[in-house]
């Protein structure tokens, strides 16, 4: 592994734990808990993973994760989530590494989430807003989060 996973302008470093997941978890709390029940989750630049966890442990039915990062995911994604959902088996679980734009291609077609979150993630994005907001909107339901 390299001394650091920062790419300056792409890619801030997944290994971090940003407290934009401890927002995203409050939020879920406070507006979205009922939503969580039997939902598909996507979670874009997912590190830690703690929204996700937190998803699952509230029924969520389905949780992906997806971080730029293969090696964030193998080394950090997968042991944490494996630590904390090993008594949740009813929910299944998926990773993704790489840019957003290929996201789309590595999900099964055709995929809809009830609920994709992200934290942090925009302003250093490669990619132009129009073209993610495209392509995260062509991945959630009509009426999802």
């Amino acid at each position: 592994m390299a001394a650091s996973d920062l790419q300056p302008g792409v890619y801030e470093g997944g290994f971090k734990l940003w407290e934009g997941s401890d927002d995203l978890i409050r939020c879920l709390q406070q507006h979205h808990v009922e939503r969580l029940k039997e939902a598909q989750v996507l979670e874009l630049g997912c590190g830690h993973g703690l929204p996700s966890i937190y998803a699952a442990k509230k029924g969520a039915k389905e949780v992906h994760l997806q971080d730029y990062n293969i090696e964030v995911i193998e080394q950090l994604t997968m042991p944490n989530v494996d630590a904390n959902l090993s008594t949740f088996p009813d929910c299944s679980v998926r990773y993704f590494a790489g840019d957003w734009r290929s996201l789309p291609q590595a999900l099964p077609a055709p995929r809809k989430y009830d609920i994709i979150l992200t934290a942090e993630t925009g302003e250093l994005v490669c990619l132009p807003f129009v073209q993610i907001s495209t392509t995260v909107r062509s991945m959630y339901l009509l009426g999802g989060v």
